[in-house]
């Protein structure tokens, strides 16, 4: 059975017993009192944005723009480490090289001038660039090539590239990609 049904209805006058009238307030005081709550709010309140609250965010964004740029630099930019170490044995392709002397960032290579003066322009073009590629890998910016009699018979360098220097008819300045 249902609860409801013994009480008896109320029409739209009546009040049940036990309830009082809710008393009205009229709304202009309502919005009167609440914008007076608000101004003392307001007031007693101090100012949130405090220097350290801006300055903050411009701090973190300054620190990721010096992470940044220290990252491309570090991998963008020519590498300020030693080059790696050089002797004989790195140039076995290259079996007309027959001593190695190694300045860093430059390298000194002894050939038998009678053995450079057998070879065609272009092959004496192709032995400078096989033997300053294995140097330039390693991170070395020259490398000059010197015949047994103590002549400059080829250079390279990584601005430059190729520059085959002895015999003088012969020379051909010749860049390396």
């Amino acid at each position: 059975m249902d609860p409801y049904r013994d009480e008896p209805a109320l029409d739209n006058h009546q009040t049940p017993i036990g309830r009082q009238e809710p008393e009205t307030i009229p709304t202009d005081e309502i919005i009167d009192g609440l914008s007076r709550e608000l101004d003392h709010s307001a007031a007693a309140q101090p100012d949130t944005r405090s220097p350290k609250g801006i300055m903050q965010p411009m701090v973190w964004t300054m620190m990721l723009l010096v992470v940044l740029l220290g990252g491309w630099t570090f991998l963008v930019q020519e590498p300020v480490l030693e080059p790696a170490p050089l002797d004989l044995n790195s140039f076995r392709a290259t079996p007309e090289i027959l001593q190695i002397d190694v300045a860093a960032p430059n390298v000194q290579a002894q050939i038998s001038i009678n053995r450079w003066m057998k070879l065609r322009p272009e092959s004496r073009i192709r032995l400078v660039e096989n033997a300053s590629r294995v140097a330039s890998t390693a991170g070395y910016h020259s490398f000059t090539f010197n015949g047994t009699d103590g002549s400059v018979l080829a250079r390279w360098r990584r601005e430059d590239g190729v520059q085959l220097l002895y015999p003088k008819p012969d020379s051909v300045n010749v860049h390396m990609p």
